[in-house]
């Protein structure tokens, strides 16, 4: 546990770095000092991975998530540096995050899956996609415009809100005794915040693109990753 701490700190330092590059100009290095924040938490998962005591599939299928959420992270950094690339990137970004949490569902249910527990995830995942059209019809109400990403918007909005409410799910029936559980739970509703933040900034308007909407973002996502990172080790 003392050296996921030490990875904490880190990563916390690299995440300042970062926060002065990125509100100070979009650069190359920028875009350098996230992956290395990203990296850190990839190696608190492969930390938690090798201490942990789970089965070897529950941590790769996790591991391979966090994976993709670092190339997501490098992806949407790249739509700043690279104006002219900017809807190629925002795309990869989004497709990289929405398989992300694909892979982590897949995780949770090799380790935590059963019968009830299935029904709960689809149950899940219908609320969760059923919340996010609803979401997309607002969006003049909400004073939003998903423009072109309307569709992928839709899609990432339900695997998000579905595997948040899973978590929240497993979190009830295990009576929040389960840490490994928990600290998902408390990872995926900082990731919720994080994107609807995100989503402010891509989809606002003007004005929403200022150093306090970058450092609210960062603030909820990055604790995100690293506690969903963490709970391996509990597993």
């Amino acid at each position: 546990m003392k050296l996921i701490i030490a990875l904490y700190i880190i990563g916390a330092v690299l995440w300042v770095l970062y926060i002065l590059e990125k509100t100070r100009r979009y650069s190359p290095q920028a875009v350098l000092l996230k992956t290395c924040v990203s990296a850190v938490f990839l190696m608190v998962g492969l930390t938690a991975a090798f201490r942990s005591s789970s089965v070897f599939s529950y941590p790769c299928w996790m591991l391979a998530g966090l994976v993709l959420c670092l190339m997501g992270d490098v992806w949407l950094d790249l739509k700043y540096t690279y104006r002219n690339d900017e809807t190629f990137w925002t795309f990869c970004g989004f497709i990289s995050f929405a398989c992300a949490h694909i892979l982590f569902i897949i995780g949770i249910l090799t380790r935590y899956g059963s019968t009830i527990r299935t029904i709960l995830v689809v149950l899940a995942l219908i609320l969760g996609f059923a919340a996010s059209y609803g979401n997309i019809k607002v969006e003049k109400q909400m004073k939003m415009n998903y423009g072109k990403y309307k569709l992928i918007t839709f899609i990432y909005g339900g695997i998000l809100l579905g595997i948040t409410l899973m978590t929240l799910f497993l979190a009830i029936s295990n009576g929040f005794h389960n840490k490994a559980i928990n600290l998902l739970f408390i990872g995926m509703v900082l990731f919720m915040l994080s994107d609807l933040v995100l989503s402010q900034t891509y989809f606002g308007g003007e004005g929403k693109e200022a150093p306090v909407y970058l450092i609210l973002n960062y603030l909820t996502y990055y604790p995100a990753v690293y506690l969903i990172a963490t709970s391996i080790l509990y597993a």
